[in-house]
């Protein structure tokens, strides 16, 4: 499978993105063919590689070929609105937290680049989405030559690869947030979207220190607070835009992964994590 080169460097800066996965080959199994995409150069010297697996199933693609016209610009218009509302969420996530979030819960800069070039996918995505749905109701037969070219279905492929890697990172980024803000709290998350308490922002403060500096001493933590190297604090009025950003942006890889389901990529595409022991 060959897939575009600017769509390759894109695949490998969002597995780099991922710090485990820093520097781990990439390989394609699909169309009856294994390649090597980049080999492994993990940090652990073992042989590490994110396999892209696409599965050789054509039943979905037999089902679809038959389905009605009206059906099909149906599903067009569905992943119109899953990919251009994911583009727009994040987007605006993006602008909204520059400089605005209080704490990045365990979030690194590599994993920014993650969701700006999940962010660039998504985008390409909708505006492919506003194309396909254009064709599929004014020129149907242009649309299945298309999606019978390969390097189109490479594209679409790499793109999607590129949502999914950034749907992942997004949903624990969000997931491990609630739950952290849950624990500092014992409250449900509505309850803790009208505003914390200070003892709980306290313990939140304590508790994210913990997480960025793992297995550091109750004095060593009090020293770096005084010396404001981790926040003592956090204020309603940062922590309460925050907590809904990342719930956004969670939202927003939930409408990717709808999108991705929706057009049969979860479902052909799967993502594995081998190293050799």
């Amino acid at each position: 499978m060959g897939f575009p080169k600017s769509e390759l460097t894109q695949m490998f800066r969002a597995v780099d993105a991922v710090e485990e996965l820093r520097g781990a080959g990439i390989a394609f199994i699909g169309d009856r063919q294994c390649s090597v995409l980049r080999d492994s150069m993990h940090s652990s010297r073992l042989q590490t590689f994110v396999i892209l697996y696409e599965m050789e199933d054509d039943t979905e693609y037999e089902a679809a070929q038959q389905g009605t016209r009206p059906r099909r610009i149906l599903s067009e218009l569905a992943q119109l609105g899953f990919n251009c509302g994911a583009a727009g969420l994040t987007g605006f996530v993006a602008v909204a937290s520059t400089g605005a979030t209080p704490f990045t819960v365990g979030a690194s800069t590599p994993v920014m680049y993650l969701s700006t070039a999940a962010f660039i996918a998504t985008s390409i995505q909708c505006g492919n989405s506003m194309w396909r749905t254009g064709a599929e109701i004014w020129n149907p037969a242009h649309l299945e030559a298309l999606d019978s070219s390969e390097w189109y279905t490479n594209t679409s492929t790499a793109l999607d690869a590129i949502s999914l890697l950034g749907v992942g990172a997004a949903s624990t980024s969000a997931i491990r947030t609630v739950l952290l803000v849950r624990k500092a709290s014992g409250r449900p998350i509505m309850e803790i979207l009208r505003g914390m308490s200070r003892a709980e922002r306290k313990r939140l403060a304590q508790e994210v220190a913990r997480l960025e500096v793992p297995g550091i001493s109750n004095k060593k933590l009090k020293v770096l607070m005084r010396m404001g190297a981790h926040a003592r604090i956090y204020r309603n009025y940062e922590l309460v835009p925050a907590l809904r950003l990342k719930l956004l942006d969670g939202l927003a890889a939930s409408l990717s992964f709808g999108s991705s389901l929706l057009g049969g990529n979860v479902g052909t595409l799967a993502i594995y994590l081998y190293q050799e022991e």
